[in-house]
């Protein structure tokens, strides 16, 4: 018989990088002779190969689903004092509903262990309960104490939430390295149960150490691709300053454009498909990445958009330690403050030239699906 995975991965079909990060380690555990099944919230209809399973979550109105419900409701009423009375119960509704789905797969069938991506964070309420029954590990991207995006998010009952969660789990998977810190040094989580481990990266075009030489075009052309935040990762400096250039092109692809207005410089577009965009990446001469306007917790996207081997305007508002001291050296990653006046500037310095040189020595071969995969496969079986 064939040994089982299960993942609970709410976001299973997409193009962030926790997405992709399961549906990478997903077709890397059927190629090992797993099956894999996955637990997830959105109508999944695209054509998975033979051995992976998806399971949407429903509502459940049973009574062990109401008895669920109730539990976990009066189990953690304590995250009242940090949220909104109806938000609490969609959580712990959402909870229960994902619960009442892993347990009917476990008595159907027999795991090695368990996946649980945290997001969202109601996914937290259910670790101790599925803990109960097999193995379990949490793959965390940033926290939810000292979320960047987050609101609120370093009230003391959202401490103890996290704490008690990771503290319950076998082990504990993070793509984002400065956040061990917070895990083992003010939560207390053992370090022997916490592991950094990247994303897995598409860097097949990757060459280190290979010096590139790009011919400036006019109009310069910029690409953006990613979710925008009012007040956290925007364009509203980036827009104006481009707008005032003229000779400028930037194409942003997202999906949260709603108020944000084309010009004849800026362009807004939907999302289109990972490995599409994967291919608009080598069309145009620079590749723009905003950091988030807090300065720390670290975006996978940065090392994907390194790994196409092209120019990169780094715009921040604070600057990132951690990224600063990475990249600092890199010939071809051009740091901008998130000012106007500072992004004309540099974009006047950029289209004087004739070229941008790039030559990334960064070493990236422990990105590769490869080797992330075999990383996570490791720690749900070992």
């Amino acid at each position: 018989m064939r040994p089982r995975i299960l993942l609970v991965a709410y976001p299973y079909a997409g193009t962030g990088a926790n997405m992709l990060r399961y549906r990478s380690l997903s077709y890397y555990l059927l190629k090992k002779n797993y099956v894999v099944d996955v637990v997830g919230y959105y109508d999944l209809k695209e054509q998975l190969p033979q051995g992976i399973k998806y399971y949407q979550i429903r509502r459940h109105h049973s009574a062990i689903a109401i008895l669920v419900f109730f539990r976990l409701f009066l189990n953690y009423l304590y995250l009242l004092e940090s949220q909104s009375f109806f938000s609490y119960i969609r959580r712990v509704g959402l909870a229960s509903c994902t619960y009442i789905s892993v347990r009917c797969l476990l008595k159907q069938n027999e795991y090695e262990s368990c996946l649980v991506g945290i997001h969202p964070w109601a996914f937290y309420l259910i670790i101790p309960l599925i803990k109960k029954h097999l193995r379990t590990v949490i793959d965390i991207g940033d926290p939810l104490y000292k979320n960047a995006i987050m609101l609120n998010s370093a009230h003391p009952s959202n401490f103890r939430l996290e704490q008690q969660a990771l503290g319950a789990a076998d082990y504990v998977v993070t793509m984002n390295e400065p956040t061990i810190d917070i895990m083992t040094k003010e939560m207390g989580i053992s370090k022997d149960k916490v592991e950094f481990i990247s994303p897995a990266m598409n860097i097949e075009s990757y060459r280190p150490k290979e010096s590139r030489s790009f011919p400036i075009h006019n109009p310069l052309t910029i690409i953006y691709s990613g979710s925008l935040y009012q007040g956290y990762r925007d364009l509203n400096e980036v827009q104006p300053a481009i707008d005032m250039i003229g000779n400028v092109i930037l194409d942003v692809f997202t999906n949260k454009y709603s108020d944000c207005k084309s010009t004849n410089c800026v362009r807004y577009h939907d999302w289109i498909s990972h490995r599409d965009l994967l291919q608009k990446y080598q069309e145009y001469d620079v590749i723009l990445f905003i950091d988030n306007s807090f300065g720390y917790q670290v975006p996978s996207k940065i090392f994907e958009i390194i790994a196409q081997n092209k120019p990169v305007l780094f715009v921040y508002d604070q600057r990132n330690t951690y990224f600063y001291e990475l990249l600092k050296g890199q010939m071809g990653i051009i740091f901008v403050e998130n000012k106007r006046e500072n992004i004309v500037k540099t974009l006047k310095e950029i289209t004087s030239k004739n070229t941008l040189n790039t030559c990334y020595t960064f070493d990236m071969s422990d990105y590769s699906e490869e080797i992330v995969n075999t990383k996570i496969m490791a720690t749900l079986t070992k």
